[in-house]
């Protein structure tokens, strides 16, 4: 008789924890003033107008808004795009983080719009303040409402792409949409000032824009029949992979340009039939070219003030991640348009001062802002200066 052997089975749980759902945006809230043109009399009168943001289209294409705000009698507004709309945009990782966006306001007959970009940074939005990357993305912004309808001639680019808000059925959609057309014009390897660098005795300067482009550009705008205006910024932040950098000895100043890529594209809005043309920058292109520039001479006595305000080099120098902050009002012409640029505010743009003669080491070193004001980390360089 064969034996039978007892077997015992033990089962053993184990615990698979939940995939945790990807943290959303949180929620963006955008606050300005809205430039309403003045009744034929002149009279200023109670501003009664929607105010909507939508996404920058990338391509040829129509959008509807994230979220829209009545703006109050004086003009003034906040509106906030929800987490839910957001969380659609996905990464702009081709742009480092930075997303573009667009305000549109409607008064009963009038349309006005503005052009700004917001990075996100995991789940917060940072935007660029006057010193440096603030969390808090509400610098306000302004959005002059003046241009009445004025629909394009039939067989332009322009209508074709307000026929978009009209023939386009977005699931949802809570406001007037959006229409934006492909490129109609390219400006390749526009010269564009990056930084303004000035060194002093015993002192070398480099600069550094890093591997990914860091500069706030103006945006032009431009309704038929009209002339080009400013209407705001946009942020290129494409990467390239590699560095450029540019270096200066001795007192002298240079100002350093790099190549980026513009574009002209037509906006089209949906509730008044308006289209705008729109000149933007596109993106870094790379490259690094110095002129000459006067050297800064303060309206103080360099001894004087190095004693007041001194700062000792150390043998590693002195760097700043902010020293090219301030707008350069006119950074690049596009086929007649003079449009400003800001650089720097992050790790990608920084100048490095350091001793040339470091037996000399005992020397103090002025780093003034503008208007005399004593430097600090993060402030405009205007002077450098040996006591």
């Amino acid at each position: 008789m064969m034996a039978v052997l007892a077997t015992t089975t033990t089962v053993t749980t184990v615990s698979i924890p939940a995939i945790a759902a990807p943290s959303q945006p949180q929620p963006l809230t955008i606050t300005g003033q809205l430039d309403v043109a003045s009744t034929a009399d002149g009279k200023e009168s109670p501003i009664d107008a929607d105010v909507y943001i939508y996404p920058k289209p990338k391509g040829k294409g129509t959008v509807a808004p994230l979220g829209h705000a009545k703006a109050a009698s004086d003009g003034t507004f906040s509106l906030t795009a929800p987490s839910s709309e957001l969380a659609k945009l996905g990464a702009a990782k081709d742009n480092g983080g930075w997303h573009h966006f667009m305000v549109v306001a409607y008064t009963a007959d009038q349309v006005g719009l503005s052009v700004l970009s917001r990075r996100l940074e995991a789940t917060q939005w940072r935007a660029r303040g006057e010193s440096a990357l603030t969390a808090s993305p509400n610098v306000p912004i302004s959005v002059k409402v003046t241009q009445k309808a004025a629909p394009p001639a039939e067989g332009t680019p322009a209508a074709e792409t307000l026929r978009q808000t009209q023939t386009t059925q977005i699931t949802g959609a809570s406001g007037p949409l959006l229409a934006s057309s492909d490129v109609v014009a390219r400006y390749p390897d526009i010269k564009t000032a990056i930084a303004r660098v000035q060194s002093s005795f015993n002192l070398q300067a480099k600069l550094v824009y890093g591997q990914q482009a860091d500069t706030e550009f103006e945006y032009g705008l431009k309704h038929e029949g009209a002339d080009w205006t400013i209407s705001g910024t946009i942020t290129v932040s494409n990467s390239l992979g590699t560095s450029i950098s540019g270096q200066i000895n001795g007192n002298v100043a240079k100002r350093y340009q790099s190549d980026f890529d513009f574009v002209d594209k037509i906006y089209c809005t949906g509730q008044i039939p308006v289209c705008m043309y729109g000149r933007e920058a596109e993106r870094w292109k790379g490259g690094l070219y110095a002129q000459d520039e006067a050297h800064y001479n303060p309206p103080w006595t360099p001894n004087e003030k190095c004693y007041e305000y001194p700062t000792t080099m150390s043998d590693d120098g002195i760097s700043t991640t902010a020293a090219s902050n301030v707008k350069i009002a006119a950074a690049a012409s596009v086929n007649g348009l003079s449009i400003g640029a800001k650089s720097g505010y992050s790790d990608n743009v920084k100048i490095i001062w350091q001793v040339v003669d470091k037996t000399k080491l005992g020397y103090s070193y002025c780093f003034q802002s503008k208007g005399g004001v004593p430097w600090t980390e993060g402030g405009e360089i205007y002077a450098i200066t040996g006591k």
